[in-house]
């Protein structure tokens, strides 16, 4: 697993423990659902500042989002 795919399995499951949508999410970071899906498909990379704002927004260190 790479280091996209272990970000975004990561992603996935802290959103569906908040019990949240990626809808929110998105808004949430100031981005559009389309945006963060194409992340979430790996059709594009999320930067630094938005992976702390995804962090931040589901209440985790950066760190947590990368975990294996």
């Amino acid at each position: 697993m790479d280091i996209h795919q272990r970000l975004t399995k990561n992603i996935e499951k802290i959103v569906n423990l908040r019990k949240t949508t990626f809808e929110k999410l998105a808004v949430e970071i100031g981005k559009d659902k389309a945006h963060l899906s194409r992340i979430m498909a790996g059709k594009k990379k999320a930067n630094l500042d938005l992976v702390q704002k995804i962090a931040d927004e589901l209440g985790v260190d950066v760190q947590t989002l990368f975990k294996p």
